[in-house]
């Protein structure tokens, strides 16, 4: 490599997905250790097998403590623009029962391991992505809000700043989550100032994702244009940001749903284990242009009424996707023959289905039976689970095609964990 332009180096090193791919070649060539300083992002997470080989006494000596490794890679860069870090989804679901550890190398908000880096690269960072290890972080208070906000009037210049994070939460402590870094491990005592989860943003963040148990959760952001809301069962849900736009929900219920009008949401993903109640209390829907519903579960009875609320609740959508469990609970409805559509949505030109496929034919009058109430459609994309026998892929494809010409349709497949495959872009 050391023969080909320093340019084509750099890209070569960007595109690793893992940095410690990067540590490692950092040691093949002087050149290489030299033109590792240019990338721009640091991607760096601790998987279960090399914390099992940390905790390991015949290895542990053998393993680079992992703060060490990300410090190392971070601070010889020199314009750092995207940091994710932490521990990846093998260890995040690590509680108590599993092991005990009292070590620290894997708390990654520590107020000392966070002010070796932070000051150094926060003037050009536009993406922070924490991961901590709950293990070792929640029995350990940090102050990293009040470190966050030390910074924040520079922050605030940016105008992109994304932060998120990922963590499991007990019954006995209330985490702050801002985007995604935990910015507060806080217990009953000492939440004088975020009750509940309330969650005030000032001016400072565009991006937020917020993973949480609390059973009432307040987000107040002014300038925020981007929420992704997880939650359990909150008793309560309040939004209050007038600029949203786009806005991911993931949760069982919520008996109290309120928000500001949104006038400029367009993009809405709704996932619940149930559905109906959360479409019902949603408080807005006129002004969404992109709808995409999931159930978080299987259901052997779906109230019929559910599709009817959604028709009806979105009347301006130009584009709807079901993923695979609210397709298959649209099918249940349409073999009872209970499948209802009153609602108007004459502005709907784009429909796409996550298909598991249990019986061609019925999938088949299903999807020409939508075609019929909606004439105005124009595209139809249907993507088939990649384990489903390809003979009756293609018999599907092809009385789509054969029933109905008028709409331009998009074959692909797909498979949990994975990207989805198109087969066909337009037919």
């Amino acid at each position: 490599m050391d023969d080909l332009p320093s340019p084509i180096v750099v890209e070569i090193l960007t595109r690793l997905n893992d940095s410690t791919d990067l540590a490692r070649c950092k040691l093949v060539s002087k050149t290489i250790n030299t033109l590792s300083e240019q990338v721009q992002s640091i991607n760096l997470h601790c998987s279960f097998g090399r914390y099992t080989k940390s905790r390991d006494p015949q290895t542990r000596s053998s393993i680079t403590p992992f703060k060490t490794i990300f410090k190392n890679l971070l601070l010889n860069s020199r314009n750092v623009v995207s940091v994710s870090f932490g521990v990846d989804t093998t260890l995040r679901s690590v509680s108590y029962d599993d092991v005990e550890d009292e070590d620290d190398d894997l708390h990654m908000t520590d107020m000392n391991f966070v002010m070796e880096w932070l000051p150094r690269v926060c003037g050009n960072l536009r993406s922070i992505l924490i991961s901590d290890f709950w293990i070792q972080s929640c029995w350990r208070r940090t102050h990293v809000l009040g470190l966050l906000s030390s910074y924040c009037e520079f922050l605030r210049s940016t105008h992109a700043l994304r932060l998120s994070l990922s963590l499991s939460l007990s019954l006995s402590v209330q985490v702050l989550i801002t985007g995604g870094i935990k910015i507060g491990l806080i217990t009953k005592k000492y939440s004088k100032d975020f009750k509940n989860g309330s969650l005030n943003l000032g001016h400072s963040l565009t991006e937020l994702a917020v993973k949480s148990a609390w059973l009432l959760v307040t987000i107040i952001a002014p300038n925020l244009v981007k929420l992704k809301l997880q939650c359990v069962k909150p008793r309560a849900l309040i939004i209050e940001a007038p600029l949203l736009s786009d806005l991911h929900i993931s949760l069982e219920k919520a008996s109290d749903f309120r928000v500001q009008e949104f006038c400029n949401l367009k993009n809405l993903q709704l996932e619940s284990t149930d559905l109906h109640n959360l479409l019902s209390t949603l408080p807005f829907g006129r002004t969404i242009k992109n709808l995409a519903v999931e159930s978080l579960k299987r259901v052997d009875s779906i109230e019929m009424e559910t599709l009817e609320v959604l028709f009806r609740k979105f009347p301006d959508l130009t584009s709807l996707t079901f993923g695979p469990e609210a397709w298959s609970q649209l099918e249940m409805v349409f073999w009872r023959q209970s499948l209802k559509i009153t609602g108007q949505s004459k502005g709907l030109k784009d429909i796409t289905a996550y298909l598991v496929l249990y019986d061609v034919e019925f999938t088949l009058h299903l999807i020409l039976f939508v075609l019929e109430k909606y004439v105005d459609l124009s595209d139809m994309a249907l993507l088939i689970h990649r384990n489903v026998d390809s003979n009756d892929a293609i018999s599907l494809w092809s009385s789509c095609m054969a029933h109905c010409s008028r709409v331009r349709w998009r074959w692909g497949t797909w498979k949990e964990g994975t990207r989805d495959a198109w087969i066909s872009d337009g037919i």
